[in-house]
């Protein structure tokens, strides 16, 4: 029996899935994970369990949005938030944020990023000549330590 690759749906429609290895190596210029619906204690959790002991790509802006206050202490609590400072990411108040295109990490003309939100239309996200993939949380976590889109089972 063969294993499913990881997924990425590539721009513009969440519908718009592929393997991993179909679009392995785009260069990224943002990684975002969090969100209303994406920012949960699991969530956060699994990408410090990649980030740990690692650091965010030179060039790379990767932001964190806890989906609620509860969330965000006690991820807190555990140490993860720790971890992803330390990281190098930046970690947002519970909002709605970059994902509805409305503050930290609205992205600009030509700008790539991976988010594990849960949409990914033109101009979602920010300038209409951005593009969003969208992936799980291991998954961009993975992209943000390495400035592209990788295969974590494979890369780290």
């Amino acid at each position: 029996m063969e294993s499913l690759l990881p997924q990425v749906a590539a721009p513009f429609s969440p519908g718009n899935v592929h393997d991993v290895s179909q679009v392995e190596g785009v260069k990224i210029d943002q990684a975002y994970i969090g969100n209303c619906a994406n920012g949960t204690l699991t969530d956060l959790k699994q990408a410090a369990e990649i980030l740990r002991g690692r650091t965010v790509h030179e060039g790379v802006k990767l932001i964190v949005v806890p989906a609620t206050r509860r969330i965000y202490l006690e991820a807190l609590q555990l140490g993860i938030i720790q971890d992803l400072i330390k990281a190098g990411a930046v970690i947002s108040p519970s909002t709605c944020s970059a994902c509805a295109g409305l503050h930290l990490g609205v992205l600009g003309k030509g700008e790539v990023a991976i988010a594990n939100t849960n949409r990914n239309f033109r101009g979602r996200m920010g300038h209409p000549d951005s593009k969003v993939y969208l992936a799980n949380s291991f998954l961009v976590a993975a992209a943000a330590v390495e400035g592209r889109i990788v295969n974590p089972e494979v890369a780290l």
